[in-house]
């Protein structure tokens, strides 16, 4: 996976289309994608590696990719334009606990506490609030399989 430089006006475009980015408004989206890294991943690729110690935050702007417990396993999970993954290694500074792999090429926004901190109050609060979400329907998620199990 690598840097990669977009044009801007088309990432406006793209991001005004995806949900998570529907509660921001273009000052915001602009504020994001000026101090976040734009990546590129292509098909295949791997873009969160099983125990890799990074904490970054991810926002997949194009492109499918696919999530795996084991290097090459099933696949548990598919993540779609507008999904955020890497929430948990990006609040936690834990090692990655699964392999996440482009399916077709990914664009990919890529946020870390240096980005995090150079964006608005605001701003920050409501990339907060999305991964919180994130975090709620996981959980809820994680408990409906538990119910599921023990009926």
């Amino acid at each position: 996976m690598k840097p990669s430089k977009v044009n801007k006006a088309q990432l406006s475009a793209v991001t005004s289309k995806l949900p998570m980015f529907k509660t921001m408004t273009i000052p915001d989206r602009e504020q994001i994608l000026h101090h976040a890294r734009i990546w590129v991943a292509q098909s295949e690729e791997t873009i969160i590696e099983k125990n890799a110690e990074e904490n970054f935050l991810y926002v997949l702007l194009a492109g499918n990719a696919t999530v795996h417990i084991e290097d090459g396993g099933p696949s548990v999970a598919v993540v779609l334009p507008g999904d955020l993954f890497g929430e948990m290694g990006f609040i936690l500074d834990e090692p990655r606990n699964t392999w996440i792999t482009a399916q077709e090429t990914c664009i990919l926004l890529r946020i870390d506490h240096q980005v995090m901190n150079k964006l608005t109050a605001p701003v920050r609060e409501k990339i907060k609030d999305l991964i919180i979400e994130k975090l709620a329907k996981s959980l809820t998620n994680a408990n409906e399989n538990l119910k599921t199990s023990k009926d």
